[in-house]
Order: C-alpha cells, then sequence, then structure tokens
C-alpha cells in the first residue's frame, strides 16, 4: 500500500512540474490583473455615474504611470504617492501625458490576499482623506490603473486621474 502511493504521489508531482512548464504561469496572472483593472475602473464609472458625472476614459499612458508607481509600492512595501521622489504629475509627464489636471488614490491590503477591486474602491469611496472626492472629480476625463503583488503576496493598486491641457 505505501508502495504504491508513492508511485502515486511520484506521477502526481511530475504532472505538476510539466503543467507548469508547459503553461506560462505569467499568462494567467497577466489575465488576472488585467480583470481586476478592468473592474477598478468599471466600478470608478459606476460611481461617477452615481454623482452624475461623465464616466473616465481608460488612457494607456496614464495605466503606464500608474502600473509603473504600483510596481514600485509593492517592490518597497509602502504606500507612498511621492515614493522616488517624483509625484503624480512627473509620473503623468513622464508617459508624454500633456495634463493640465491630475490625482491619484493608491491602496494596500493590510495581509496578503488576492487583489480586490471592489474593496479598494469601496476603501477609496468611504475614505475620509479626500479619496472619494478625488475620484469624482468632475474636471477629470482620462484614467490609468494599476495592481501588483509585493514579495509578501500584498496587493497594491493605484489609479492615475488626468485630463489633458486644453
Amino acid at each position: 500500500m505505501l508502495r504504491q502511493r508513492a508511485v502515486w504521489l511520484g506521477c502526481f508531482v511530475g504532472a505538476c512540474l510539466f503543467n507548469l512548464l508547459v503553461t506560462p504561469v505569467g499568462v494567467a496572472a497577466d489575465k488576472d490583473l488585467a480583470a481586476i483593472k478592468a473592474e477598478m475602473i468599471r466600478l470608478t464609472n459606476a460611481e461617477r455615474a452615481k454623482a452624475k458625472l461623465a464616466p473616465l476614459v481608460e488612457d494607456a499612458r496614464l495605466n503606464s504611470a500608474a502600473q509603473k508607481h504600483t510596481d514600485h509600492m509593492a517592490e518597497k512595501q509602502m504606500l507612498e504617492h511621492e515614493l522616488g521622489g517624483t509625484t503624480p504629475g512627473q509620473r503623468v509627464e513622464a508617459e508624454k501625458y500633456d495634463w493640465g489636471s491630475v490625482g491619484e488614490v493608491i491602496y494596500r491590503a493590510s495581509q496578503p490576499e488576492k487583489a480586490n477591486a471592489a474593496k479598494a474602491i469601496r476603501s477609496w469611496m468611504t475614505s475620509k482623506d479626500g479619496h472619494r472626492e478625488t475620484m469624482l472629480r468632475s474636471k477629470y476625463t482620462h484614467i490609468g490603473v494599476g495592481v501588483a503583488y509585493s514579495s509578501t503576496g500584498v496587493p497594491y493598486l493605484t489609479q492615475v486621474f488626468a485630463r489633458p491641457i486644453q
């Protein structure tokens, strides 16, 4: 009996290793992150609709600024708007977005868990620190989002809001 279990376990582990080698792990993770980002935008625009505001349009340059900042926060395991000495406006400018107005909200879960767009949006919308006001500012027309995990599995999320110079 013990011998059969050892053989079965060996086959099971071998099958798992085979699957890991032939299934690109990053592909599944990228799809998960893309779904979370899309949900963040959807939920933000739903909150804006409740306030009778125009929906925000996703912008690739703002996505890049948000993602780079989120990656940096997750790497350093710090929640900061000016991490590394750059402001949200400087990060947006670095992505060639000529902004007239810019804002940012950032979020970090309190423990390792799967990133949760609804939880982050709820946290921002009930915050007393101006996050809700930033998300509902009528002058913003575009949005970019970032999601990353620290080495300890804690998710970090960022939304960047902007309006180009008129």
